[in-house]
């Protein structure tokens, strides 16, 4: 009885030399478990960056409110509804989406006479 030789696949330009199946089967092999414990971590970066933009967008409405309220002198005046296109209007803010990259709710408004304008998440992004 013979032995089986590995067979190998021939390189195209340097003639026979190349690798043997079982040598490209376990290069895919180590390439896949690493895809797959990659996976994971980049998915929760991913969400860890959605909340964060959350908390840099509410950051930026609060100034700009903020903002428009000391220098307007008409710090009651903005409401959920109003509030976007008051700031792009006066130039506060840029056009744009404002909605949360986690879940795209829509930002909440509300004055507070100590604070000032206060913007709030609904899903409570960068409260913890």
């Amino acid at each position: 009885m013979k032995y089986m030789r590995a067979v190998r696949i021939p390189h195209p330009l340097r003639g026979e030399e190349g690798f043997t199946l079982v040598e490209l089967l376990a290069v895919m092999a180590i390439l896949v478990l690493l895809a797959v414990l990659a996976v994971p971590r980049v998915a929760g970066v991913l969400a860890e960056s959605k909340e964060k933009a959350c908390v840099a967008n509410r950051a930026l409405f609060e100034d700009a409110a903020n903002l428009y309220a000391t220098a307007e002198d008409a710090p009651q005046q903005l409401t959920a509804q109003n509030v976007v296109a008051t700031l792009t209007s006066a130039g506060y803010l840029k056009e744009g989406v404002f909605k949360c990259p986690v879940d795209g709710d829509t930002y909440e408004i509300a004055w507070d006479a100590a604070k000032g304008y206060l913007v709030t998440c609904g899903n409570g992004c960068g409260t913890q």
